[in-house]
């Protein structure tokens, strides 16, 4: 078998859906030995180096460096879209793991899709992509011959939304590197960063873009709001993202005591920095599954998450959790959290439940999906 896959979402700053194609192609050669695998990746009249992990014996790279990949998105777009297989030299299967799938003739296709936040939410969604998704989502799940996604949630929701049997919907949960992300002690680094990052020595932890649907607004506002001259720094980790935001805004122009805003932090940096917070504050109001509160997890720090039905999922009863449309509410969940810790005891469980959420596990079932489609 010849596999397919748009790998565009390995460049850039890899993270979210990045992180996970980046995850799952650096497996799934191992998985498909005896197989051919095509990454196809546009970068007009640009270099860039392809991650070495990716590199395997049974792995080819179709690099375009001559036709821009907006042409692609543009040709969808006037109804003339291009055949996918000009940019791969054709493939027994092909796996688009970013929502969108593009024609490729009678051969089957794997289609992920994570979520639905552009529809549940479309007021929080750059209206650009909101249009995109929701023209050309349904055309690609009609023309997918599997459908992936990565919680119960979203599956029952893609079921429901677009009329698909949830039993002809996969579902292959994220993953997270227990090597890398698990407690750290390490006192010397942890002051090395601190230092680096400008940080105060306790904190309460954010890591995420920073827009409308991630809760940000009402976080800020809820700290704002909390008079208590002994509550712990709020450590904001992330770019800004779109929206109108007058609280945040407040927060990166220094005008709300006790927020520190970093910007982007080195991933390998991000582990010690995740155990070291007193708590890990995650209230975004919609996730098709939600990485940052697996791995605050793995580090075993204190989750305090808004209440989307794939936090419950991830954690359970080992994560807190709290309305996040109210700032009240977020407030009083943070100082009951912070007065009554989670015990010892429950941060080892939830370092425990982990371990169950492997890379290997999601690839393995992304393997299994293109086996089997192929075969059809």
């Amino acid at each position: 078998m010849k596999l397919v896959v748009d790998a565009q979402p390995i460049f850039g700053r890899r993270a979210g859906i990045g992180a996970y194609v980046y995850e799952v192609l650096k497996r799934l050669p191992n998985l498909l030995e005896n197989d051919e695998i095509c990454l196809t990746l546009f970068r007009f009249l640009k270099r860039e180096v392809i991650p070495k992990e990716l590199l395997k014996d049974n792995v080819t790279i179709r690099l375009q460096t001559w036709f821009p990949r907006k042409a692609l998105d543009a040709s969808l777009k006037l109804g003339v879209p291009i055949p996918f297989s000009r940019f791969s030299t054709g493939g027994d299967a092909y796996l688009f793991p970013n929502f969108v799938s593009y024609p490729i003739g009678e051969k089957p296709s794997a289609l992920i899709v994570y979520d639905l936040s552009y529809l549940r939410y479309p007021e929080k969604a750059e209206a650009k992509n909101q249009r995109f998704l929701s023209r050309f989502v349904p055309i690609s799940l009609r023309r997918a011959r599997t459908v992936i996604t990565i919680s119960e949630f979203s599956r029952d929701e893609i079921s429901e939304v677009y009329g698909i049997p949830p039993e002809q919907i996969q579902i292959a949960p994220p993953g997270v590197d227990t090597l890398v992300f698990h407690p750290f002690t390490d006192e010397k680094k942890l002051q090395s960063l601190l230092k680096k990052y400008r940080l105060p020595s306790e904190y309460l932890l954010f890591v995420g873009t920073l827009e409308p649907r991630k809760g940000i607004e009402a976080l800020v506002t809820a700290y704002e709001r909390w008079e208590d001259k002994g509550k712990p720094p709020l450590v904001l980790i992330g770019k800004r993202g779109w929206g109108n935001l007058p609280a945040l805004k407040r927060a990166l122009s220094g005008k709300i005591r006790g927020v520190t805003c970093p910007g982007y932090v080195d991933r390998e940096d991000l582990p010690v920095l995740l155990s070291h917070a007193r708590l890990f504050v995650y209230p975004s109001r919609y996730e098709g599954f939600g990485m940052p509160v697996l791995e605050a997890m793995a580090c075993g720090t204190p989750v305090v998450c808004g209440n989307c039905p794939s936090f419950y999922e991830i954690g359970g009863d080992l994560l807190t959790y709290c309305d996040p449309r109210d700032p009240e509410a977020i407030r009083e969940t943070l100082i009951h959290t912070l007065a009554s810790p989670p015990s010892n005891e429950t941060r080892q469980k939830a370092v425990q439940r982990t371990k169950s959420f492997t890379w290997k596990n999601t690839a393995h079932k992304i393997a299994e999906v293109v086996k089997e489609i192929s075969k059809k």
